[in-house]
């Protein structure tokens, strides 16, 4: 497999820890770049200081699991120098997932709010609860206590795909904070007679960090477009 040059922001973050560790389990795969980060990993490339030098390197495909701020400045460097982009930032605006699309007529650009195998598949499974619309729905989710964003990106991820396959608005997702938990997601649906339950449970962030890393090997190979968790997906199916 050839190497590539990845270019990483939110390096010093949660899951941008998580990445840096997941390419050491292959280093001769990767050649990282860093913005806005102080970290320095022995064999690996950590030259760039800022989003506008990292736009302009020789990275291949840049990841991002920031914030909000810190996205809205990347996107404004890569619209000046459009390169392949994963992004699982959450919390964004409107505004914000128009300046991603905006940049998807430039170059490949992906953005999910959760980047495990897992939840994708389960967002496709919930398709099958249109068999079942005349029941009530519920989405709940709990997250460690540092987690900002209330209810999260994958929740409301969930909720779009509930209404949009029953026809119907759900209540708001349930939120709730506290410990270290990296992430449980539930969907109920409440029959008069019956309950369903659909669950995911992530036991460890490195899950996120490991499915950001295999869609950037794939997203470099795709055209200028906007692309999710189905379209990636559809490919490996």
């Amino acid at each position: 497999m050839s190497s590539l040059r990845l270019g990483l922001v939110g390096a010093a973050g949660r899951m941008g820890q998580e990445i840096v560790e997941i390419t050491q389990e292959t280093p001769k795969q990767w050649k990282l770049e860093f913005a806005n980060s102080k970290i320095e990993i022995a064999g690996f490339k950590t030259s760039r200081d800022d989003v506008n030098a990292l736009a302009k390197s020789a990275a291949d495909v840049v990841i991002d699991f920031s914030s909000p701020e810190a996205l809205r400045a990347l996107l404004k460097a890569l619209t000046k120098s459009p390169k392949p982009l994963v992004s699982g930032t959450t919390g964004i605006t409107d505004a914000d997932m128009k300046a991603l699309k905006a940049l998807a007529k430039k170059a490949p650009v992906f953005w999910a709010p959760n980047t495990s195998l897992g939840v994708a598949t389960l967002k496709q499974a919930l398709r099958s609860l249109a068999a079942v619309a005349d029941y009530d729905f519920q989405v709940e989710e709990v997250h460690h206590r540092f987690k900002k964003d209330a209810p999260s990106g994958t929740a409301k991820l969930l909720k779009t795909e509930v209404d949009k396959v029953t026809r119907k608005t759900s209540p708001a997702a349930l939120s709730m904070r506290g410990g270290g938990v990296p992430g449980l997601h539930r969907v109920w649906a409440f029959g008069p007679e019956e309950w369903l339950c659909f669950e995911h449970m992530a036991l460890q962030r490195k899950v996120f960090a490991r499915g950001a890393v295999q869609v950037a090997r794939w997203i470099v190979d795709q055209k200028p477009g906007f692309y999710s968790m189905d379209d990636y997906l559809s490919e490996k199916n």
